[in-house]
């Protein structure tokens, strides 16, 4: 089984994941895994100066870890899944990478159903937005990624989104 949780930055995915982890452990008998948050592990710009270098860094890197997860664990748990990249690319560098962006979701359309359940953070029930060194504090920016999110997983057909 793979859960992830998606949402713009600043929505309370990471405190959910560990939480969804510790309930799928006390609840399951198999191995559980967590992948964390890959955008903070990026040696490269992130938010709104980010490169192309940094969204194909982060995208192939959760698109791997949650193949290689696959293969060893049977609970995993996702702080995002890979159109949270996707949605990130299409506003990188005043939409310089749109063929890139096009390329990722032609990607996430072949993945999407590699999640047994993703829960959507919204901003509106979870304000989690606080100055962590890390996170764009631009509220216009976190609201641009929520309404990208949203139209890529319609776009995508994906029923089983549920929004928290």
């Amino acid at each position: 089984m793979k859960i992830a949780f998606s949402g713009s930055h600043g929505t309370g995915k990471t405190s959910s994941v560990y939480k969804e982890a510790s309930k799928q452990k006390l609840l399951n008998k198999g191995d559980v895994a967590v992948i964390t948050e890959i955008a903070r592990q990026c040696p490269l710009p992130i938010n709104e100066k980010t490169t192309k270098k940094s969204q194909l860094w982060m995208f192939s890197d959760q698109l791997k870890t949650e193949i290689d997860y696959q293969i060893n664990y049977d609970y995993i748990i996702c702080d995002r899944s890979i159109v949270d990249y996707c949605a990130y690319a299409y506003f990188s560098d005043k939409y310089a990478f749109k063929n890139m962006y096009q390329g990722m979701w032609h990607i996430c359309y072949s993945f999407i159903d590699t999640y047994d359940k993703i829960y959507f953070k919204t901003i509106k029930n979870n304000q989690y937005l606080v100055d962590d060194g890390v996170r764009s504090l631009d509220f216009k920016f976190q609201q641009d990624v929520e309404d990208k999110l949203i139209e890529i997983y319609n776009t995508l057909n994906y029923n089983k989104l549920e929004y928290i």
